[in-house]
């Protein structure tokens, strides 16, 4: 009985973080983070104040946990070029599913960013994870030039160039209510970058990878 019990409060504990986090969300994608209070928050989640407490410190750590439920998503995305390195589907994929995350969560990273011009703990943490990004592409991009599929470059810096780029883009296109550019269009674009990047003037020929055309 015991354990039982202990197994419903978990239950319940994880559901109410849950609604928490998803009506943070919720209101970020309509206003700014200055204007989040832990108010508005617990009455978009149907709760008390006291709960609130009972889950987060602040506001800053209600947003660090969104940030690494963000940063999941993005690194499931990655698995399939980290686990198959120089398959071009396999990076078609990895983009695709970046571009995915960024289709339904792209204004809660802009209100993340956002609130790391508050809170100094916010913005390390997102550094932390877009240099993590960075190290994680430069490692593949080394990879590329050992095995002579990409000619010799300086990698992190490559690696640092396209992550910025990424980031941007996304955050303008797919950050915003609404978006800017159709999901489609965006992996499109983000595609024809890469490939122009990373591929040798000489090996843009008619066999070369092209990015999917929009239907």
């Amino acid at each position: 009985m015991a354990a039982t019990t202990r197994t419903r409060h978990r239950v319940e504990r994880e559901q109410a973080r849950r609604r928490i986090l998803d009506a943070a969300e919720h209101l970020l994608r309509e206003h700014p983070y200055r204007e989040l209070t832990v108010e508005d928050v617990m009455a978009g989640a149907g709760l008390s104040r006291t709960v609130f407490y009972r889950h987060f410190d602040d506001l800053p750590r209600l947003m660090l946990s969104l940030l690494d439920a963000v940063q999941a998503e993005l690194e499931d995305a990655m698995k399939l070029t980290v686990e198959a390195p120089g398959d071009w589907e396999a990076f078609v994929d990895t983009l695709r599913g970046a571009v995915d995350v960024w289709q339904r969560r792209g204004p809660l990273m802009r209100a993340i960013v956002d609130a790391g011009s508050y809170d100094e703990e916010i913005d390390e943490a997102y550094r932390a994870v877009r240099d993590g990004w960075v190290e994680l592409s430069a490692r593949l991009l080394a990879r590329d030039v050992e095995e002579g599929r990409l000619q010799p470059v300086n990698t992190v810096e490559l690696a640092r160039a396209l992550t910025i780029l990424n980031e941007a883009y996304l955050m303008e296109t797919l950050g915003r209510v609404p978006p800017q550019a159709s999901p489609d269009l965006v992996l499109e674009t983000l595609l024809l970058v890469w490939t122009r990047t990373l591929l040798p003037a000489d090996n843009l020929g008619p066999n070369a990878p092209t990015p999917p055309r929009r239907a």
